[in-house]
């Protein structure tokens, strides 16, 4: 583990520590202001084929012509006091983009389909994957009675990691393709040369901002940005680098292309600074009664943009019915919330297996002393 690494964990070991030791004290002095808590977050969207289809090599029905597909999970489990929250997460997240061009070539290969006869591809593959385990604290203060801010430190323990691109072109005459290939990657497990996986770990850390605005009684709007300040650091990752060229393209005895890379620079291992896309998420609603809400947010990640409408029916304090929109990925979202209870789902297809949007929310808290 490099020096920085092993500071980042002593710092936050010792902070969850002396946190964990307040927050007893307190706890042993009384109960109001205390609240458990639980999120589970799932959502993942893709513009050129399913989720699930991407999620087995695009094997199945032919890939539109998109250039991106993520994913973010985590759940939470933690313990607020007033102000001040201490948590554990566990979250995986993985971004791809790529040219429609990369796309199709791998659908076309993975699915032993033939390409087209004198085709010119222009290739681009951009991965960045983590799976991580960490602790955060949170602290929430009022900048003025109508703004509140919220902000959270992540330590974070990441053991899988994929980041890097493939990026060149390939050209398919008849009688031999030509191309450039160029590979530059760290990883723990190698997807595309199947170089045996081992053992790396990660330390690093990640900054959310929460706000909270509410400037008359009937409107209010919120706004979350998630790893807006973040890195992982990986010592002695292995990584590859290599470069393949019209000498090492050619077809197999099937008439499929058959790539032989040939190693440039080298296939070993570096230390490897990781930094995460950042989510952001934006709703805006007004009251109409307090019965009925209007909505319209916003989500981002990275560089993809979800539009969305909604509305709210509350029936009563236990008891409130929502929907929101996805204009531009035609998806639907439904949540119910009981008492402090929250579930809500996001589809754009009834089957589940052909949806290119999926989401799924689920939060509970429990406040001791009768408070809500």
């Amino acid at each position: 583990m490099s020096d920085y690494g092993k500071q980042v964990r002593r710092i936050t070991q010792i902070g969850a520590l002396g946190c964990s030791i307040v927050c007893a004290e307190i706890a042993a002095a009384s109960d109001d202001g205390w609240r458990l808590y639980t999120e589970v977050e799932s959502f993942s969207y893709s513009n050129a084929a399913p989720i699930y289809q991407i999620a087995h090599d695009l094997k199945g029905d032919p890939v539109a012509r998109g250039d991106v597909a993520y994913t973010h999970d985590h759940i939470e489990i933690g313990a607020e006091y007033r102000n001040l929250s201490l948590s554990i997460v566990e979250r995986y997240d993985y971004h791809l983009e790529f040219s429609p061009d990369a796309a199709e070539l791998i659908y076309l290969y993975n699915n032993d389909l033939p390409h087209e006869s004198d085709a010119h591809y222009d290739l681009y593959l951009a991965a960045n994957q983590m799976r991580a385990k960490g602790v955060k604290l949170g602290y929430r203060f009022a900048l003025t009675e109508a703004f509140n801010v919220k902000l959270a430190f992540s330590y974070l323990r990441a053991d899988e990691l994929t980041e890097g691109y493939l990026r060149g072109y390939l050209d398919t005459p008849d009688a031999s393709p030509t191309g450039e290939l160029e590979l530059d990657y760290a990883y723990t497990e190698d997807h595309l040369l199947d170089r045996p996986p081992e053992n790396v770990s990660g330390d690093g850390f990640a900054v959310d901002l929460y706000l909270h605005w509410r400037p008359h009684p009937q409107w209010e709007a919120r706004l979350a940005l998630e790893d807006a300040v973040n890195r992982i650091y990986w010592d002695r990752a292995t990584a590859t680098v290599a470069r393949a060229t019209s000498d090492t393209i050619d077809y197999d005895e099937d008439g499929a292309l058959d790539v032989s890379p040939a190693l440039s620079g080298n296939e070993g291992y570096r230390d490897h600074v990781q930094a995460l896309p950042l989510r952001g998420f934006l709703w805006s609603e007004y009251h109409l009664n307090d019965a009925v809400s209007l909505g319209a947010g916003w989500r981002r990640y990275d560089k993809t943009d979800l539009g969305l409408v909604g509305a709210d029916y509350r029936f009563n304090d236990r008891l409130t019915l929502g929907g929101r929109y996805y204009c531009n990925a035609d998806a639907l979202n439904l949540n119910l919330q009981i008492y402090d209870l929250y579930l809500g789902v996001t589809m754009d297809r009834l089957q589940w297996k052909q949806a290119k949007t999926l989401g799924l929310s689920l939060w509970w808290s429990y406040r001791f002393g009768g408070a809500r």
